[in-house]
């Protein structure tokens, strides 16, 4: 059998430092990723354009993990802070800085949206994820075993 499947490779320009935390929507047509100074997460599509950029706070930190929900309409992270910040990935439903003109003026931190809903977890290692019904996130901790002797 023959396999026909055809793979297009792209390349994206998606933050400029190096990238440290990365997630593919579960109908694999959005890329979510995050670098290691872990201000933003960026959204792209398929052929590399990005479709949203969320700010998850200005001071640097190291991204956990990135989700999306099954249907691809939120996306949550977890960070070293100990912090999870959800985003809605519809359309202006966010919240932006009362500033975000700014962003017109070259001033690119004002026109991100930030998280529309965020709490934090003890384990500053924790991972998030969406459970199989709608509006369910699920923070995972992580529990290191260490050996005794």
């Amino acid at each position: 059998m023959k396999d026909n499947t055809k793979i297009q490779e792209i390349t994206v320009q998606a933050h400029e430092n190096e990238i440290v935390c990365m997630s593919i929507s579960q109908d694999g047509k959005l890329i979510a990723t995050a670098s290691k100074k872990g201000t933003l997460i960026r959204v792209f599509d398929t052929s590399g354009k990005k479709v949203k950029e969320f700010r998850r706070g200005s001071k640097d930190c190291h991204i956990v993990s990135i989700s999306f929900d099954a249907k691809s309409k939120y996306v949550a992270c977890t960070s070293s802070k100990g912090t999870v910040h959800v985003f809605r990935l519809e359309y202006g439903t966010n919240s932006k800085s009362a500033l975000n003109f700014m962003g017109k003026l070259g001033m690119n931190y004002f026109e991100s949206e930030w998280s529309f809903a965020k709490y934090r977890l003890h384990d500053k290692n924790a991972y998030c994820g969406f459970g199989p019904e709608e509006g369910i996130l699920l923070g995972i901790n992580v529990i290191s075993g260490v050996a005794g002797g």
